[in-house]
């Protein structure tokens, strides 16, 4: 699916902040699994979480129907309080769930290094849409084990599982920590975040990414892993709202006041490092003749090549870009802000810095408080579909540009949309929004435009756009 215009991602933002879809349609999962080449760049066949569902299927709803998992759900009696008993994997996601020949698991060696790549879905770029979330946009854990357990849970393994294989029970360790903004990755959006990554990280469309730059994480798998086995990942993103607005957990007397937990799990295919199975390219160990020598890609990087299939260089010196208990940060990967300084707050204006915290994930049980139901305000830009005047643009925005960030203030009621613009409109700027047939309409200037609740079953396309 190729990218979408800014036109459209202006009708993206606006649906974010503006129409009530579900804040699980924003979410994310592991989209896609690549092996990484001595030249770091990302290399087919892919590979995929299990029962993965893509965007283009039919009956692609990017809930916990399918893709996406979320520990604890939005609808628990009790409010947002994370349970001894919830599973870490989706039950759509048992072991070896891998029925569609078209999404397999990744077939890769001991010692390889591993993408797993996520979309950013706003969270990066438009950080100002969700107050008190952590300065790195969350903390991303994966854990490894050749013995998984169907009924796996959350508390039984986050928090739990170490890096020396001691945690726990001991069936499995903690192989890479990393901040879920990979410095780089973005969507293409009229944030300013966004403006800047797509002039430092410029690229073609191309699928399945089209104009947006996918998140990474880069980790290298162990070496000693059994050849001729499945070894399994499990992907959890820590995303808890905290006391203090620009921080990270561990930060003193910052505490967390909803966890909010993602998870993907996946089941990789262990081959041996000359295996035919691997395509052109071996594993490194291969010319090396032991499966278990340790190699390192950072001195053979290759420079200049395309963002689209590039690994983020940065990550591969280390699998943890974040300290944890008996582990240190040994990743030069980026220090946990979402851009630079002078672009953090999304609104052109400087930020506090810092780098990621060396600590845990959001506590579990008892943690965290149900949502606020209160009004909340956030901001959006609005762009002119006139000829370009004031900006230069991405190549596929057919001729919008953005001329003016105008704020708008957005008051959410149960069923209404209350919007009231702050600053005195172009009369060739107007916000975008959404018909009741999911067609894309640009009110007139001034006028605030009517939104209507999501409330059929069939997705709109800014929800398809969304996810």
């Amino acid at each position: 699916m190729l990218g979408h215009s800014i036109l459209e991602q202006s009708a993206l933002v606006a649906a974010v902040v503006l129409s009530g879809i579900p804040t699980t349609i924003a979410h994310s999962w592991v989209e896609q699994l690549n092996r990484i080449a001595p030249n770091g760049t990302m290399i087919a066949p892919e590979g995929y979480q299990r029962a993965y569902v893509g965007r283009g299927d039919p009956g692609f709803k990017g809930d916990i129907s399918d893709d996406l998992w979320q520990i604890p759900p939005n609808d628990r009696a009790a409010g947002a309080v994370i349970y001894p008993t919830d599973l870490l994997c989706a039950p759509q996601q048992k072991i070896g769930t891998y029925t569609n020949s078209k999404y397999p698991k990744l077939v890769t060696a001991p010692g390889d290094y591993v993408a797993l790549r996520h979309q950013e879905n706003g969270h990066v770029t438009l950080p100002a849409t969700q107050q008190n979330k952590p300065r790195n946009r969350g903390t991303i854990y994966i854990y490894g084990t050749e013995k998984p357990g169907a009924n796996d849970t959350l508390m039984s393994i986050h928090n739990v599982w170490n890096a020396d294989g001691t945690g726990g029970d001991g069936r499995g360790r903690l192989l890479a920590t990393r901040n879920y903004d990979d410095g780089q990755c973005y969507q293409v959006n009229s944030g300013d975040i966004s403006t800047s990554r797509i002039k430092q990280f410029s690229k073609e469309a191309s699928n399945p990414q089209g104009e947006d730059l996918w998140c990474q994480s880069d980790i290298q798998l162990p070496s000693d892993l059994t050849v001729g086995s499945d070894y399994t990942l499990y992907w959890v993103w820590d995303w808890p709202t905290l006391s203090k607005a620009n921080a990270m957990i561990g930060d003193e007397g910052v505490e967390v006041t909803k966890p909010e937990t993602y998870t993907s799990c996946m089941d990789l295919e262990i081959v041996d490092p000359c295996a035919d199975d691997l395509g052109d390219v071996k594993s490194p160990a291969c010319s090396s003749g032991n499966s278990k020598t340790k190699t390192k890609i950072t001195n053979t990087f290759a420079k200049g090549q395309s963002y689209n299939s590039a690994a983020v260089p940065q990550e591969l010196t280390g699998n943890f870009a974040v300290g944890v208990d008996g582990t240190n940060a040994d990743s030069s990967s980026n220090t946990g802000m979402s851009a630079p300084p002078d672009l953090a707050s999304g609104s052109g204006n400087s930020a506090t810095t810092g780098s990621a915290s060396k600590g845990g994930a959001s506590p579990t049980a008892g943690a965290g408080v149900a949502a606020s139901s209160s009004s909340s305000a956030s901001t959006f830009s609005t762009v002119t579909t006139s000829a370009p005047s004031s900006a230069a643009t991405n190549a596929g925005a057919a001729g919008a540009t953005v001329t003016q960030l105008s704020t708008v203030t957005v008051t959410e009621g149960v069923t209404t949309v209350t919007v009231t613009a702050s600053a005195a409109p172009d009369a060739a700027v107007g916000a975008v929004g959404e018909n009741s047939t999911g067609g894309l309409v640009i009110p007139t200037p001034g006028v605030a435009p009517a939104v209507e609740p999501f409330t059929k079953r069939r997705r709109s396309r800014i929800e398809r756009n969304l996810s």
